[in-house]
């Protein structure tokens, strides 16, 4: 056994060891030496050309270093390099290898099992490959360089662990229009198991990408078993998010730039506007459920009316954003409105018109109301996950006017109605759980639309009851267009004009009370509607 105390140089030349060495201070190995026994290194370290092979044991605690140079190799029956201990391997590290400190690494070789629970990196990694496997708890940086498109490579027992893995990055686009990354890649055969934690150093953004950029490349015939998330991408509730996205054939992940959800989800709420408006709101109906409530010698007459309206709708959709990378996303809002309805008609009773009782007149009103709706960031199959990244509330204000007709025989009732409609939004987009948002703060746009809509319907009275039940179908038909919405940094999402088309079924029980005064009656009824749009 060799002790090489601090200050000391110890040089072993194309030479063999019996025993083994601690060193303190400068030690340097050429050419071919071999090492029989448990051996230390508490100094500086460097294994200059050749091979330095540890038939034992081998242990790295100096603040100092192990330097590997390239085109030589260090091998040990176990090299561990305890939490205070770092080592350059710029060459080949061969054997079992413990690490808990630090290992910077250019183009480095690993070929025995790595157990990583340190730091694997430094300043110019370029290719580091790992081919006996590797164990990581801890980091594998490659974001040390300048440079773009260092790799780390996995082969052997593969990859297991639930550590991380720093990569560059760059969404700038400015390379033909295909982003570039650090990438990790598991190959032949080798599996990949626990939870990968992909760490991006983002080094470019607004560009838009050619294709989604490869980050983690997996062997798909390996037994794999993992999770990969990432961290560093820029924030998921802007407007355009980079998100990590798996490929559900082979398990590779990548990054891909999408439009946020939430903007298509803006579009919808305008959508679902028009339709509660249209469907439900301003169904068309006329003011009255039964016929006149006395008989008069003059069946004759014009008067006004109003109606109050008032409710909540909660929707549940799909959002599909197509393209070469078509997704399908949920969507959820909520609304709440009320509203205003005036009018006045002449109308003629008692079948004056040869058996028929018509009624004509014009509606005019407003409603006014306002919808919820969450934005959801992605999870790495490309889906959304129960993390709120915004939320987006969008106030309304609709003045609406046009006329109506109804005509009624016995028991039968027909209704049709034309409106004009101008509706009023304001959106604001608000961050939540850390997110900055989409960038939407009193955005005002206006819509304007018109409406065809009718409705048949037919009283049946049931035996023995003051009751009515009238089933009513009818249809909606709107043609709606939408001034572009502009968001806070000026870019711009256009709602195509679009058309709603809507079916409807339902039903209406009802009685009628007589007032005393024989002039008054008092109707009550209930109705369920089912709505197809």
């Amino acid at each position: 056994d060799v002790t090489n105390e601090a200050g000391g140089t110890f040089t072993l030349d194309e030479a063999t060891l019996t025993g083994g060495f601690t060193n303190f201070g400068d030690m340097t190995s050429d050419g071919a030496v071999t090492v029989s026994g448990e051996s230390r290194n508490e100094g500086n370290l460097n294994v200059a050309s050749g091979s330095l092979t540890v038939n034992d044991t081998f242990t790295n605690v100096s603040a100092n270093t192990l330097t590997i140079d390239p085109g030589t190799t260090f091998a040990a029956d176990l090299t561990e390099n305890v939490a205070t201990g770092r080592i350059i391997n710029n060459g080949t590290l061969s054997g079992a290898l413990e690490n808990a400190g630090t290992i910077e690494t250019t183009d480095g070789v690993f070929t025995g099992l790595i157990t990583n629970t340190g730091q694997i990196g430094g300043s110019a990694v370029g290719t580091v490959q790992f081919a006996g496997g590797l164990d990581n708890d801890g980091t594998v940086d490659l974001t040390g360089n300048a440079s773009i498109g260092d790799v780390a490579r996995i082969g052997g027992a593969g990859l297991s662990g639930d550590g991380t893995f720093a990569l560059d990055i760059d969404l700038s686009g400015n390379t033909g229009g295909a982003g570039r990354s650090d990438y990790v890649l598991a190959e032949a055969g080798a599996p990949v198991t626990g939870t990968i934690n992909l760490s991006f150093n983002t080094t470019g953004l607004g560009g838009q990408q050619e294709s989604n950029i490869l980050v983690f490349d997996v062997d798909e015939g390996a037994a794999n078993n993992f999770d990969v998330v990432a961290t560093g991408l820029p924030d998921q509730g802007e407007s355009i998010i980079y998100a990590l996205v798996q490929d559900s054939n082979n398990g590779d992940a990548y990054v891909a730039d999408l439009l946020n959800p939430g903007i298509g989800a803006l579009a919808g709420s305008i959508v679902l506007t028009q339709s509660l408006i249209g469907s439900i709101v301003n169904r068309p109906s006329s003011p009255f459920v039964n016929g006149l409530a006395y008989a008069d010698e003059d069946p004759c007459g014009a008067a006004p009316w109003a109606r109050f309206t008032g409710g909540s709708a909660d929707s549940n959709g799909q959002i599909t954003q197509v393209g070469a990378d078509e997704r399908t996303f949920r969507g959820e809002i909520s609304a709440d409105f009320y509203g205003l309805q005036l009018g006045g008609d002449f109308a003629c009773f008692n079948g004056h018109f040869n058996g028929w009782d018509l009624a004509g007149g014009g509606i005019a009103g407003f409603n006014d109301g306002r919808s919820t709706q969450p934005v959801f960031a992605l999870n790495t199959t490309g889906e959304l996950s129960d993390t709120i990244t915004s939320v987006t509330d969008v106030e309304f204000f609709q003045s609406y006017a046009g006329i109506y007709g109804t005509a009624v025989k016995d028991r039968f009732v027909a209704e049709m109605q034309y409106r004009v409609e101008q509706t009023e939004f304001m959106a604001n987009n608000e961050g939540r759980n850390g997110s900055f948002g989409l960038g939407l703060t009193d955005s005002e746009f206006d819509s304007n639309s018109s409406t065809v809509s009718g409705s048949l319907s037919y009283a049946y009275s049931i035996p023995d009851t003051e009751l009515l039940l009238v089933p009513v179908a009818g249809f909606a038909y709107t043609q709606i267009s939408t001034d572009p919405i502009i968001f806070d940094d000026g870019s711009i999402v256009e709602v195509s004009d679009f058309d709603s088309r809507i079916g409807f079924v339902g039903g209406t029980l009802s009685r009628t009370k007589f007032g005393e005064d024989g002039t008054t009656a008092l109707n009550q009824f209930v109705t369920a509607t089912y709505y197809n749009d």
